[in-house]
């Protein structure tokens, strides 16, 4: 289970059904990224896959929407697994270069990896972009006076 962030992510979109089968069965949405006054990302808990290179876009309304996940720092950005970097990857050059998932599938629950792999060259499908870290909220040092 992960913690992931849609930047910017419409809040029409922002429901259970919808998200579920996009990047892996969702567990838990964030209400309070919802919000608009805060409204800046999406948050939800997904069961992922590690196994298997990570969702890092998907397609909603003909537009990429890039996936950020929240402290998971070993990323090879390329072949998209987790647990190596790109100097160690034993994957670099068998499923990319095959052409392995070229086309976009017809509903999200049809594929784990929503981008076509090497259809636009120069276009990164994986990056520094897909890791973020959580920020705590400061406490307050007046423990709730005001003077």
């Amino acid at each position: 289970m992960k913690w992931i962030r849609f930047l910017g992510l419409p809040g029409y979109l922002y429901k259970h059904k919808i998200l579920e089968g996009w990047v892996g069965k969702v567990v838990k949405l964030d209400f309070n990224t919802d919000s608009r006054m805060r409204g800046r990302f999406a948050r939800m808990t997904v069961y992922i896959n590690l196994e298997r290179p990570l969702v890092s876009q998907i397609l909603i309304n003909g537009c990429f929407q890039m996936v950020e996940y929240e402290s998971l720092l070993t990323i090879c950005f390329q072949c998209g697994r987790y647990g190596h970097v790109k100097d160690n990857c034993s994957f670099k050059n068998t499923e990319i270069n095959m052409g392995k998932e070229s086309t976009l599938p017809k509903k999200p629950s049809e594929s784990h990896n929503m981008v076509e792999v090497g259809q636009k060259k120069g276009k990164k499908n994986y990056g520094q972009w897909m890791i973020v870290e959580r920020r705590q909220r400061r406490k307050s040092r007046d423990n709730g006076k005001h003077s």
